[in-house]
Order: C-alpha cells, then structure tokens, then sequence
C-alpha cells in the first residue's frame, strides 16, 4: 500500500472537485499518466531536484514490477522538454500499445547544467545524487524493478552524453543505454571547441582549481570520458550492456557518435545504430525517441523474467 500513496496522491491532485475517487482511479488506470510537477529533497546538493515521471496503463492497480528509463535532457534544457517537446506520452503510449514496449515506467529528473556528473570542485554532485538519492527514492516510490537488467537510462545531447557516461561508469547499475544525438567528443573536439562554449558550458563542469586556466584536457574530463571508459572496463562486463546510438547526419556529433559506435563494435558490445538524415533538434529526436524505445522493448523482453513482487 505505501509504494502505492504517492502516486494515488499525485492522481488525486489531478482529480476535479466532486469526482469519485474511486471511479476515476478506475478510469486512469486505463490510460497512461504523466506527472510533471514532482519535487525530490536532496541532502547531498542540500537542494531540491525537480522531475516527472511517465506511469504506463494499468500502473495503479497493478502489484507486478515495472522496468524503467531514466530518461535525461539536454544542456540548457529542463525534466519537462521530453514532454512538451519530444511528444513523450505519445510515443510511449503508442510504443507499449503495439507491442513495441512492454509497459514501462519513465522517470525524467532535472540535471540543469551537470552534464549528469559530479564537478570537478564538488560543489554540485549530481551523479553521486542520482545513484545514491535519486534512484533508491524512485524504487522506493513506485513498484519498479530493481534488477539491473530492467533499468535502463537514456537521453538526448548532454543527456545522450550522462546516459553512456553514467553506465559506463556503473555497469553493475544500468544495463541498457539509448544515446540520441549524444554529445561526445574527442579530445581533439574538446581542443577545437569554441572558446565561448567551453567557458560556459564545460569549463564550471570539468575544470578544477589546480588546472592551468587554458587548460581543457584536465584530469576529470579524462575520468568522464567515454572513449577511455571503454578501455578500462573489463570484457565480460562490457558484454552486460547494451547499446542504442542513434544521431543524424547533419549533427555536429555525428563523427564522434560514429567512432564511439566502431569502438564499441570493436569491444565485442551489443550494440544498434541509427542514421538518418538530421540535425541536432527536436524535429530529429521525435523520431529518435520512437525508434529507441522498440529497441529497449527488444533487450527488455528478452531478459525480463516473471519475478516476485517484493523485488
């Protein structure tokens, strides 16, 4: 009954006044809901965290346990994008309804400028946030598997960039990673970047104090970079993963999405592509999203086993 008070609160607040509650609970449970204005404490950014969560048909009533996407956003944007521009509910709704999906719970937090780690200066520790608070408050909230192997994140830009980077680094965590328009670089990209766009974008992220002022390649940049990543992670764990790059051939991350996919390739990691013609927008990422989530749909129903609600 507890995984089920916050989110028969949330339905209530949405409910019109004289409504049954019941009856429409009843009448919910037959759609998809999709709550945006939720609010996650956190000690470790002493902040709160904004995000929205996507709950599938037959959430409400159901006890069984759900997979789920941590979806993230991109660099400048908010929890919400997915969802007033990348037409979330839509393609989920349609995606779970053909049979592409099974249904599936999708949770967008709100990462601001992070890139979805920790800064170099510990001043704003996301990622120790998101593994450590963030995601052990989810699985507590809502009936939502805790089997690795049913968690997947994914993202577009910085939050293409977060998703690989975070499961790169947590294997034992994320299984599944669908990376749209991912914002990788090399370190000859990151040499090359506009001055302007590293002071404001990457510099308060990957800088430290101890770094020369012109320096780009620093220490923490090397700690989160995907390329090196790959070779420091052992083979068989490698194998765990599975991964969906998708990007446009437009985009100005098309190369280095490319070359991560060849690495990949080269790792012996399950890895699908997608190319189409693109820019990096949200005109790209609409479709992006509904080729990525059949993808999730094919790893999840290969590896989702009937398992015990007390997971």
């Amino acid at each position: 009954m507890k995984r089920h008070f916050a989110v028969q609160m949330a339905l209530l607040s949405l409910l019109l006044p004289g409504m049954n509650f019941l009856t429409s609970l009843k009448a919910q449970d037959k759609n998809s809901i999709i709550i945006d204005n939720l609010v996650f404490k956190s000690k470790i950014l002493r902040s709160e965290i904004s995000y929205a969560v996507y709950l599938p048909p037959g959430f409400p009533s159901s006890e069984k346990q759900y997979p789920v996407l941590y979806l993230l956003h991109g660099f400048g944007s908010h929890h919400r994008t997915w969802i007033t521009e990348g037409n979330l509910k839509e393609t989920a709704d349609f995606s779970i309804r053909s049979g592409f999906l099974p249904p599936a719970v999708i949770v967008l937090p709100d990462a601001g400028t992070s890139w979805n780690i920790n800064d170099c200066r510990g001043k704003y520790r996301w990622e120790d946030m998101f593994l450590m608070e963030f995601i052990p408050y989810i699985e507590a909230q809502y009936h939502i598997s805790r089997n690795p192997n049913h968690r997947a994140i994914g993202g577009l830009s910085m939050g293409g960039y977060g998703a690989i980077v975070l499961a790169l680094k947590h294997p034992d965590i994320f299984h599944l990673v669908l990376a749209m328009s991912a914002a990788l670089r090399t370190d000859d990209d990151l040499l090359k970047t506009d001055e302007t766009q590293w002071k404001n974008n990457l510099k308060p992220v990957f800088s430290c104090r101890n770094d020369a002022p012109s320096q780009r390649i620093t220490a923490h940049w090397q700690e989160n970079n995907p390329f090196l990543l790959l070779d420091q992670i052992p083979e068989d764990t490698l194998k765990q993963l599975s991964f969906y790059l998708d990007c446009g051939k437009d985009d100005y991350f098309y190369t280095s999405n490319r070359l991560f996919a060849s690495l990949l390739e080269k790792h012996n990691v399950p890895c699908e592509t997608a190319v189409f013609e693109g820019t990096h927008s949200w005109q790209y990422w609409r479709y992006a999203l509904k080729r990525a989530l059949p993808y999730a749909g094919k790893i999840w129903t290969r590896k989702i086993k009937p398992e015990s609600t007390n997971q």
